[in-house]
């Protein structure tokens, strides 16, 4: 397919080629992509994981008890238990949520937000990270 065009004023058509250039020439907005908000994510995790070793070196430093580090896994009883609940952070992955939690008893999935119901507790994830969460009523304290 050949593309021609005729010009009637001399110039006129130096002028078109011009502004053509121009055009081309300045960057067009990014359109964000899907691969843009899973690069986003990794960054948050890898900041996450780099605290947490900070942390955790910190109190390897500070002498802490391997007993603290017990009383920071969920007990028996899942999502029933108060203990567990506490466990809870924001950014945490899915996977943890389970571990702690147990599996929902039902899940729900809007756009980039999944909600999980235990009982009548709710745990709110946004980009596959914990945003946050609604304790059900009468957990068990043991």
């Amino acid at each position: 397919m050949a593309f021609s065009f005729s010009v009637s004023k001399p110039g006129t058509g130096f002028a078109l080629l011009l502004s053509l250039l121009v055009f081309i020439s300045f960057p067009l907005p990014v359109q964000a992509h899907e691969g843009d908000a899973e690069i986003e994510l990794l960054r948050q995790q890898i900041l996450d994981l780099q605290k947490r070793v900070e942390r955790l070196e910190g109190e390897v430093e500070q002498g802490v008890s391997p007993n603290v580090a017990q009383e920071l896994q969920p007990v028996a009883g899942g999502w029933q238990k108060a203990h567990n609940w506490k466990l809870l952070a924001e950014g945490m992955t899915p996977y943890r949520v389970k571990e702690v939690l147990g599996e929902p008893e039902r899940q729900k999935t809007v756009k980039k937000f999944e909600f999980w119901y235990y009982g009548d507790g709710k745990v709110r994830l946004y980009l596959r990270r914990l945003k946050s969460w609604d304790l059900p009523s009468g957990l068990n304290s043991e």
